[in-house]
């Protein structure tokens, strides 16, 4: 380890292990295992690779990219469009990245009506080019709490 002892840090894991930690990414490794991993992290890592000293510096943000994320990570997960102002979120966002605007929850809702007509008009383009027929079936169901669902599935067999 002594040739990267200007690169990493040693410190204690929750579990009590020793750890060495990129003093640049502040990834963690093992210690006692050889320094191949720490040799592969200098390789790999943003910071080294660009010989930058400076722990704050991030990767460029797509604005876009990031909103559709979002969007996608709500819909995915049923979250309430007010998760994106929780506090907690808007700490993690920006410590994952500083340059990332915040987003309201008015803005979420639109991004994710843009999601939903974007999704809706692909599905209508790959159903018009269905040749055959195409078989629809239905579930109804309701949960534990009484929420009722309702699911509707196209059958069809494409060129794919």
């Amino acid at each position: 380890m002594s040739v990267f002892v200007d690169e990493v840090e040693e410190t204690m894991d929750l579990d009590g292990l020793e750890k060495a930690m990129c003093k640049k990414c502040l990834k963690k490794y093992k210690l006692g295992y050889g320094t191949s991993n720490l040799l592969r992290n200098a390789n790999k890592c943003f910071f080294h690779r660009n010989d930058n000293d400076n722990v704050d510096d991030h990767l460029p943000l797509d604005q876009d990219k990031y909103r559709e994320m979002v969007a996608k990570l709500v819909i995915k997960h049923d979250y309430p469009f007010s998760f994106v102002e929780h506090e907690g979120f808007r700490d993690l966002v920006n410590f994952l990245n500083p340059e990332a605007h915040s987003i309201s929850r008015n803005t979420l809702k639109a991004d994710v009506l843009k999601l939903y007509f974007k999704e809706k008009d692909h599905l209508k383009h790959c159903l018009s080019l269905v040749l055959g027929r195409i078989s629809i079936t239905s579930y109804l169901w309701s949960s534990i709490s009484t929420d009722e669902y309702m699911v509707v599935i196209a059958h069809y067999i494409d060129d794919e």
